[in-house]
């Protein structure tokens, strides 16, 4: 079965509990909105729109329930981590914080750059930041300059988004980790 029909296999389970036809044109408006969705995320998100919804959802809803957040919020809660990052590693550690936010941060300079900011320059790039984020979000993470980001240490650090598809754990090389007990130890 192909992700295609799976997806409308589950559409047409939700459209069928709600008693409504799901017609051809519902169900592309349906995939261009949900297409990207995994298909453990839109299990998840249709067993829990049968449990919960008295309608219809939306896709919106149905993304909502997958756990997929609105671009506006995943730029915040990734501008977080780079902030907590940059005062963490500084420029002298190499992050990788997944294909998305690595472009995003070379798009504004790149990481040595970022860390040299001073506070009032930080508020201004966390502006640029989340509206580069929201333009870059829309293409393919294969279209993105999206390796890892270079600092002062050949070793990357890899650092985790919530939410971001893509970004790897958080765990560092074994000298890294060294590194980071010792420069923790060292405050």
């Amino acid at each position: 079965m192909t992700a295609r029909e799976a997806f409308a296999t589950a559409l047409a389970v939700v459209f069928a509990a709600f008693d409504k036809p799901l017609a051809p044109a519902a169900l592309e408006a349906y995939w261009l909105a949900l297409s990207d969705l995994t298909e453990a995320e839109l299990a998840g998100a249709t067993k829990q729109a049968l449990q919960e919804c008295k309608f219809l959802p939306s896709p919106a809803e149905l993304r909502a329930y997958a756990g997929r957040l609105k671009i506006e919020t995943r730029a915040v809660m990734a501008w977080d981590v780079v902030r907590a990052t940059i005062d963490k590693l500084d420029y002298t550690g190499s992050p990788d914080f997944g294909p998305l936010v690595n472009a995003v941060v070379r798009n504004l300079g790149g990481w040595p750059r970022l860390c040299a900011l001073t506070l009032p320059q930080l508020v201004w790039a966390r502006k640029d930041f989340e509206r580069v984020f929201a333009m870059l979000a829309l293409l393919d993470t294969d279209r993105l300059n999206g390796h890892p980001l270079q600092g002062g240490s050949d070793y990357v650090t890899r650092i985790t988004i919530p939410g971001e598809a893509g970004s790897t754990p958080r765990v560092a090389t074994p000298i890294g980790a060294t590194v980071r007990r010792l420069a923790d130890a060292k405050s």
